[in-house]
């Protein structure tokens, strides 16, 4: 299986991944973007942090299974899902929404989870604690609510995934894992 998930930035996907992976033995897969680290994040782990030009050169070797440009970076997967995938193995990525349903309609046994956020007002104070610019905030205002947006296409759509307990959320997840295993 595939496990997919999408959201606003801020909303918890993290937390949901690390769930995924801890609790329930699926292995992540590490996406790549252009994008500069932020405070805490490991590259290798969070995200494989490259120039704009080595993403390009992997377009154009076809050796990415997914990408998207959005926020002013590339994001996108490498041949190791295509891999994972075709051989079976329980994975879980986090991908912008448009970009899972794209993967969700070339694959099989994909489940998409959308999480939301208890409130714009919430979420718009945690992406101001991250000091992006006032454009950058701009973009990631305008990118939620596409995330909001494509959130009906999606299999499972967690509320106010951002201040759910942990202990819940894992709940959810064997739940949401069980009914479309």
């Amino acid at each position: 299986m595939l496990l997919i998930v999408s959201g606003p930035s801020g909303v918890g996907k993290s937390r949901l991944l690390d769930l995924a992976e801890q609790a329930f033995g699926f292995r992540r897969v590490v996406p790549l973007t252009t994008r500069s680290s932020r405070r805490g994040e490991r590259a290798g782990y969070d995200y494989h942090f490259v120039s704009r030009e080595q993403f390009r050169q992997l377009i154009v070797d076809d050796l990415l299974t997914a990408w998207d440009y959005v926020l002013g970076n590339y994001y996108g997967y490498g041949k190791d899902l295509a891999e994972g995938i075709r051989s079976g193995q329980n994975i879980v990525i986090q991908a912008l929404s448009r970009m899972a349903i794209r993967i969700a309609a070339a694959s099989s046994d994909v489940l998409l989870v959308s999480l939301k956020p208890s409130s714009d007002l919430l979420l718009e104070t945690r992406l101001t604690e991250r000091n992006y610019s006032t454009s950058e905030l701009t973009l990631r205002r305008a990118h939620w609510e596409e995330e909001i947006e494509l959130s009906s296409l999606f299999n499972v759509v967690i509320d106010n995934a951002d201040i759910t307990p942990t202990a819940e959320l894992t709940t959810t997840l064997a739940d949401v894992i069980n009914r479309f295993a």
